[in-house]
């Protein structure tokens, strides 16, 4: 998802101001790399519970 993210971010971006015509487009690539790497890395060490209530 991250690798996605990355190589569509300015896309993304743009879709986003031209459909709520609402914000800067700069600003949203930067949000959207954020949420992708950031969070990303931030998270994925933590154990999380899956549907079946198992850690993983």
């Amino acid at each position: 998802m991250v690798k996605a993210v990355e190589e569509n971010a300015e896309w993304l971006a743009k879709m986003a101001v031209d459909e709520t015509k609402y914000g800067v487009f700069e600003h949203k690539v930067v949000k959207n790399l954020f949420a992708a790497r950031d969070i990303y890395e931030h998270i994925k060490g933590i154990k999380q519970l899956g549907l079946s209530g198992k850690t993983r």
